[in-house]
């Protein structure tokens, strides 16, 4: 994130007074354009900051995040509506199903500045139908017969009790038609073609060299044989001679 970028959140920040901000920066994190020393009072800006259980306060109105995939579960875990700010392609697809199911926005990193930060965050904080979708999330994923935590304890106990999880595994009945699969063959077709593809690179990329270079004379080879040649015709005159 860039100087510019950050002023741009910090202005945008300045202007929701009604609410405490709590903003956590990293330590590599540019900020040469804020004044640390007059940042107002109802923003706290940390390196630290329990995220979990600042979410799961029940005063706890929005999240600005940049869309990891843990911060997400958090934000969902705790019916939180988000306002999310992709950095990494992996980011922009955890946002995007958060923006499709009605959880939050998203802001473009492209397309940051004190505007359409704004406007996001108002409109997440005014929507109604944010809070509603939140709070709906929240009681499905609480409300699961088993926790994540749960589930992959039971699996990882039953490996290890059954050695083995062979039922994991795919019937070769059921994907018999599947052949390709079955056997990898999309994987070595790629393989193949992409060994092809080398060689006949390889191969240009010698030949242009050796054209380039016999284009200068004759080969270093050629011009030994054409000299043994004379010597030896010369030694058959020679002996003619006497």
């Amino acid at each position: 994130m860039t100087a510019a970028q950050a002023k741009a959140i910090y202005n945008a920040l300045c202007k929701f007074t009604k609410y405490r901000i709590y903003w956590r920066i990293g330590p590599n994190m540019n900020l040469p354009e804020i004044d640390l020393e007059k940042v107002p009072k109802h923003i706290n800006m940390t390196t630290f900051i329990p995220q979990n259980d600042l979410l799961a306060h029940r005063r706890c109105k929005l999240f600005i995040t940049n869309g990891g995939m843990s911060s997400v579960m958090e934000a969902v875990a705790h019916g939180v509506p988000m306002v999310g700010i992709p950095l990494y392609g992996v980011n922009y697809a955890n946002l995007l199903k958060v923006q499709n199911k009605g959880l939050g926005l998203i802001v473009e990193k492209e397309h940051l500045n004190e505007g359409t930060l704004y406007s996001a965050i108002n409109e997440v904080l005014t929507n109604k139908r944010f809070q509603t979708s939140a709070k709906d999330a929240s009681k499905e994923f609480q409300h699961r017969e088993e926790s994540p935590f749960e589930k992959a304890l039971h699996l990882i106990e039953h490996v290890g009790r059954h050695r083995g999880a062979k039922f994991f595994k795919p019937s070769k009945q059921h994907i018999s038609n599947a052949w390709i699969q079955r056997n990898n063959l999309d994987f070595w077709l790629i393989c193949a073609a992409f060994s092809v593809i080398t060689l006949i690179f390889l191969r240009s990329v010698i030949g242009l060299l050796w054209r380039t270079l016999g284009s200068h004379g004759p080969a270093p080879g050629s011009a030994g044989i054409e000299i043994r040649g004379k010597s030896i015709a010369g030694k058959k005159e020679t002996k003619k001679t006497k």
